[in-house]
């Protein structure tokens, strides 16, 4: 338990490094806020890691992103076919096209 403890102490103490270096190498200091904002939730996201641990509930969080993600990447992957598929308008506006081109020539 000690060893664990030891190292969520460390891994919270290299996220603050981390946290510090990004917040530095930010150009203008416009997006600063946005970091630090995400790396907050990344925080919480640590320090409630060992309370999910202790309470077994670790697997069914992970269960639960897993599904979100999955479920963001079949809309994601619908929208990609709703996007390449050739409306009737499309059709229409390559005949008329062809047409013009034809009665050009």
């Amino acid at each position: 338990m000690g060893q664990q403890i030891y190292e969520w102490m460390k891994n919270l103490a290299v996220f603050y490094i981390f946290l510090t270096v990004v917040t530095h190498l930010v150009p203008d200091g416009r997006y600063e806020e946005y970091i630090r904002f995400f790396m907050g939730l990344l925080l919480i996201l640590m320090l409630v890691s060992p309370l999910l641990e202790l309470m077994n509930l670790k697997a069914s969080v992970e269960n639960l992103i897993r599904q979100y993600a999955e479920e963001e990447q079949n809309l994601e992957l619908q929208m990609r076919d709703f996007t390449v598929q050739e409306s009737p308008l499309d059709e229409y506006v390559k005949q008329e096209i062809s047409r013009e081109e034809g009665a050009a020539q």
